[in-house]
């Protein structure tokens, strides 16, 4: 279900995962009670382990500014700490000279240096 590493998920998916945190929905199926309550911390969990980021979940539910809790400014959050410290970050799909190039945002930048 869950991917191994965040430089396994484009943005796209992260956007994804991200939002099954807002859902009561699991596979089309509606969650209820305990059973979505597991699903919840699954997904924390995973958020935890894969962004590593000292904030932890409180980037979700804690955020330290108005609106930082939707999806879209948790993967900016999280990017822009992520690449600030050399880490690898989300998975990225970009062409040059036709060809797509496959790989993290640090992979690429070097992979793109080496054919221009």
């Amino acid at each position: 279900m869950f991917k191994e590493k965040l430089e396994d998920y484009t943005e796209e998916e992260f956007l994804n995962f991200l939002g099954g945190l807002r859902s009561t929905m699991k596979d089309g199926k509606p969650l209820k009670g305990k059973e979505l309550e597991m699903y919840w911390d699954s997904l924390v969990d995973h958020f935890i382990e894969i962004t590593q980021h000292p904030s932890g979940s409180d980037l979700i539910f804690y955020p330290k500014s108005q609106g930082d809790d939707k999806p879209e400014n948790i993967l900016k959050i999280v990017k822009e700490w992520r690449v600030h410290r050399g880490y690898p970050c989300l998975k990225t799909l970009n062409k040059v000279d036709n060809k797509t190039i496959y790989g993290t945002s640090s992979r690429l930048a070097n992979a793109m240096m080496l054919i221009t």
